[in-house]
Order: structure tokens, then C-alpha cells, then sequence
């Protein structure tokens, strides 16, 4: 038999309509007092606006505000989803609806699971062979060879020039 609630109260009213054959969403509505939710917006944001979640800690709900002022955020309609934070006060972490959650979460890259559920792509495994541009090979070669005497630049073989740039110039993990 699954929890519905802490309060012993309601979890006994809960076992005791399923022991009388109510069901569980029946069971639940009766002992919680309230519909099941359907996952709205409007029920997504209740109990939250404009920071009130920061109502015993307003000192907290100024900075936060001061800094999405800051950054051109307003926070009328809003609320602060720490989770959707890079750090304290991160003004992209002002949502108004579940679809903001959404954005913030895909912009990031961050799973969640609830009132709005996402799960960022897999990320690339092992590294990417990708060899180095050839006009990049082909600069450095022309850089290094005009930095020689006009004598001697006559004498330089640029294949094997160019084979030692890009030797040089490949990261480890490309190698």
C-alpha cells in the first residue's frame, strides 16, 4: 500500500476507504480533501508569485529580484526554481509555466521529472575523430615559410612542413 501523506490522519483515512473497496483515486481525493492533479499550469504555480516563496527570507527574495532586475528579468508572475539554477540567483531560474521549466531545462540540459518531465539527449561518447581543417594547416605553413630568408624558402619541402604542422597542432586525444 503506497503513502499519500505524512499526516497519519489522512493515511489512515486512505487504507480505511481502500479496505472498503473505494479506489485508489477515489481513496486519495477523500483523504487528501482535493482533487488528484491534472497538471496545469494555474495548479503548477500555485502558491507561488512575484517571490513570495521567499516570504521568511526576504532578504534572500531582494537579491534574488535585484538580480534578475539586473539582467532585464521581471519576477511579476513568477517563481524561483532553485533547481533550474546555475547559482544563487540565477535569473534564468525565474519561470512563469511549466513550459518556461521546459525551455530552461532543454537550454541546459537538464533532466526533470514531475509537473514537467525531460530528459536531455545522450551526450556524444568517446572522441570524435575529426581531423585538423586543412586551410589551418595550410596558414601555419605559409606563416612559418614567409618568416624564413628569401633564400631559403625555395629549398623547404611544404608537404613534409605541412605533415609536421598538423603533427604539432592535433590534441592528444585526436592522435
Amino acid at each position: 500500500m503506497r503513502t499519500i501523506s505524512k499526516d497519519s490522519k489522512v493515511q489512515k483515512h486512505y487504507e480505511m476507504c481502500l479496505s472498503q473497496g473505494t479506489s485508489e483515486t477515489l481513496s486519495e481525493m477523500f483523504a487528501l480533501g482535493q482533487p488528484p492533479m491534472s497538471n496545469t499550469d494555474r495548479e503548477f504555480m500555485e502558491g507561488f508569485c512575484n517571490g513570495n516563496e521567499f516570504e521568511k527570507q526576504p532578504w534572500i527574495g531582494d537579491m534574488y529580484k535585484k538580480e534578475a532586475s539586473a539582467a532585464g528579468v521581471s519576477i511579476t508572475g513568477k517563481r524561483y526554481m532553485s533547481s533550474l539554477a546555475d547559482y544563487p540567483g540565477d535569473p534564468t531560474a525565474w519561470v512563469s509555466d511549466r513550459g518556461d521549466v521546459q525551455r530552461v531545462a532543454e537550454e541546459k540540459g537538464i533532466a526533470c521529472q514531475g509537473s514537467v518531465n525531460y530528459r536531455p539527449p545522450a551526450p556524444i561518447s568517446g572522441p570524435v575523430d575529426m581531423p585538423l581543417a586543412d586551410d589551418i594547416v595550410a596558414d601555419k605553413v605559409s606563416e612559418i615559410v614567409s618568416g624564413l630568408p628569401k633564400a631559403d624558402r625555395p629549398r623547404i619541402d611544404t608537404a613534409d612542413l605541412a605533415e609536421q604542422v598538423r603533427e604539432a597542432l592535433t590534441p592528444h586525444w585526436s592522435k
